[in-house]
């Protein structure tokens, strides 16, 4: 089995440091004919982080993307590479030295796996239709077709390039209203306040 999963684990308070948001565990447990809870019965940390649960900082980033998963993964189906990016991710959070840029990295390299990744049409896109999620190069009039620097900013970050500082921000809200467009109920508000304290 894989997906997303939900259990009832007695002795869990007693088990905080493992439960930390992000952490990588492997679970052994089964599952009850009479619940759609599977019961736990032990958890082990498959790679352990040393920098998340310690430094406030990579904390609050770690429980801001935890409830991005939150609202955006809901099928039970097995996703290997899925698994194998958030793996990877959650361990460069744990180890790189600058975590500024981490949370719109993660959110632009994220939409690749939840199928909502923007196209690109035209030689020289000057314009970002969110609704449609494609750069293009002729204007369309709609509430959330974006031009100027901005785009350049967001093209460049979904084609792995950096982008300047100052664009850091105005970005993140972009991608955020990009994701609350594209996934039904999508609210990180309560996690993106203090994401915006800390980082800005």
């Amino acid at each position: 089995q894989g997906g997303v999963q939900k259990f009832i684990f007695q002795g869990a308070k007693k088990k905080n440091a493992v439960l930390f948001p992000l952490n990588v565990v492997e679970l052994t447990y089964y599952n009850r004919p009479d619940s759609e809870l599977g019961k736990l019965t032990q958890i082990e940390i498959v790679h352990p982080l040393t920098a998340i649960a310690f430094e406030p900082i990579r904390s609050v980033i770690a429980f801001f993307i935890a409830d991005v998963l939150k609202q955006t993964l809901h099928t039970n189906e097995k996703e290997i590479q899925q698994f194998d990016f958030l793996v990877q991710a959650i361990l460069e959070l744990d180890q790189t030295p600058n975590v500024g840029m981490f949370p719109l990295k993660f959110l632009v390299e994220f939409c690749e796996f939840i199928g909502i990744a923007p196209s690109e049409n035209g030689d020289e896109p000057h314009y970002f239709n969110m609704t449609e999620g494609e750069f293009h190069s002729d204007y369309r009039m709609g509430d959330w077709c974006l031009e100027g620097e901005i785009v350049q900013s967001l093209k460049s970050l979904f084609s792995g390039n950096e982008i300047p500082i100052t664009q850091k921000k105005a970005c993140l809200e972009v991608i955020l209203q990009y994701y609350q467009i594209h996934v039904p109920r999508f609210n990180v508000d309560n996690s993106l306040e203090i994401i915006r304290e800390v980082l800005y």
